[in-house]
Order: C-alpha cells, then sequence, then structure tokens
C-alpha cells in the first residue's frame, strides 16, 4: 500500500500505524529485517514499510506532512531501538545528509528528520502495546542508548545546526528566497532546541531531584555553548 497507492487518507492511516506495527512485532524480526525495514535493501513486498528511507528520497516533497513526519518517526524508531545491538543503523545520519544534499526541497525534509532522531532518542519510554513488547527499551536501555548517542553523534547534530544558523546570518545565497530561508530555520531550531533540551543529566544515572531544572551540558559543549560569537549570533537570528 505504502509503495502504490496515492490516496491520502490510506497513506496517513498506513504511516500513523506503523509505529505500532513496529513495536508490537518488533521481537519477531531480526537484525537483517530491521535494517530492510529501515533502509529498503530488501526488494520483496514482506517487508514492512519496505524502504522507508527510499520511499521519502523518491516521494518527499509530494508526501503529506503527516504521513512525512509519522514515516519519519518510524525510521527515528527502529533506529532507536537496534542502536546498541547492530551499529549498522548508526548510518541514519549519513542517509539524513544525503537526502539534505538533494536540493532544497529535500533540505527541508532531511533537518525534519533530524530533528525527530534526536527527539525519539530523548523519549525515555518506548514501548508496545502487547505483552511482549512492553518494555522493549527500559530505562537502563535508554540510558545506554541515550549515552552512547549523546558522546558519539549529538555534538556533531548540534553543530550542524549551528553551521546552517551561520550561513543564514553570513547572507549565503542559497538562503536568498524569503520562504526557504524561513522554512530552513524553522527547522533548525527545532534541532537546536531539542540538542539543548536532551536530558543529559538522566543519562549520566542521576536521578535527579525536586529541584527547579536547569542546562546541564557536557564539559566539551562548554566552548561552543559559551561562545559570546554564537549567543550574539542566535539573538540576531
Amino acid at each position: 500500500m505504502l509503495k502504490y497507492s496515492q490516496n491520502n487518507y490510506a497513506l496517513t492511516c498506513l504511516s500513523i500505524s506503523l509505529k505500532h506495527i513496529i513495536l508490537d512485532n518488533w521481537v519477531s524480526f531480526n537484525a537483517d529485517r530491521r535494517l530492510e525495514i529501515r533502509t529498503g535493501l530488501a526488494c520483496d513486498c514482506e517487508c514492512l514499510g519496505n524502504s522507508l528511507i527510499d520511499y521519502i528520497r523518491n516521494n518527499g516533497p509530494k508526501l503529506n506532512s503527516l504521513v512525512f513526519r509519522s514515516l519519519s518517526q518510524a525510521i527515528s524508531l527502529i533506529t532507536k531501538l537496534s542502536w546498541i545491538s547492530d551499529r549498522r543503523h548508526r548510518s541514519l545520519l549519513d542517509s539524513i545528509e544525503g537526502i539534505i544534499e538533494m536540493g532544497p526541497a529535500y533540505s527541508i525534509i532531511g533537518l525534519d528528520m533530524m530533528s525527530d532522531f534526536v527527539e525519539q532518542m530523548n523519549l525515555p519510554n518506548t514501548s508496545g502495546r502487547g505483552a511482549s513488547s512492553s518494555s522493549l527499551v527500559d530505562s537502563t536501555e535508554h540510558r545506554r542508548t541515550a549515552t552512547q548517542f549523546i558522546s558519539e553523534n549529538l555534538l556533531d547534530i548540534f553543530e550542524y545546526a549551528l553551521s546552517v544558523f551561520r550561513q543564514i546570518h553570513n547572507g549565503d545565497p542559497l538562503y536568498s528566497d524569503p520562504s526557504y530561508r524561513n522554512a530552513v530555520l524553522e527547522s533548525i531550531s527545532g534541532i537546536v532546541s531539542r540538542c539543548l533540551q536532551f536530558d543529559f543529566q538522566g543519562c549520566t544515572g542521576d536521578e535527579g531531584s525536586d529541584e527547579v531544572w536547569v542546562l546541564q551540558l557536557p564539559a566539551t559543549w562548554e566552548g561552543l555553548v559559551c561562545n559570546s560569537n554564537m549567543l550574539r549570533m542566535l539573538f540576531d537570528m
């Protein structure tokens, strides 16, 4: 249906259901099938979603926004569930960067996928509806996943978002069209916000307290976040 249907109602129902289908059947998928679902390496129709990333590559600008975001969230969910057990899924960021480089219409899509991915990696509970899938990612597994993501990827994503901010701030002609520039700014702002709101403290194993929540960033972020030029640029934007 995902491959052949042009009916927006059908695509919306299917895309929204995908997350539940993945969660409820996750334990029955082997490692290769999980990768096939996300990347579209398989050509047979047995593969759930049969190439979610390829589907977005081929149809992204034409997709209803709800369909796109649901598919993007399903891709992010698959990646999170396999982050520890199968390093092949960590290529998602490379796939997203490839989509961004496909042109202006796709760059917004790629940036929104990146934002969805950061958000998913920060969600503490990932569970299905059935009893067998009620604890696909418990708190310990989530922290392991989030900690590795923080140490290996999150800062790179944050720096990438800031680099796009910098390009726009410096008047890069690529963003001369006001509507495109504003759309990119909205997407980039979402990425920056989700990066800064990431639960760094929880991922370090500290359960926290009843005190007022404050931003606690890793020491490696200090030079970037406390840079006066960067802060001035963000306020200017």
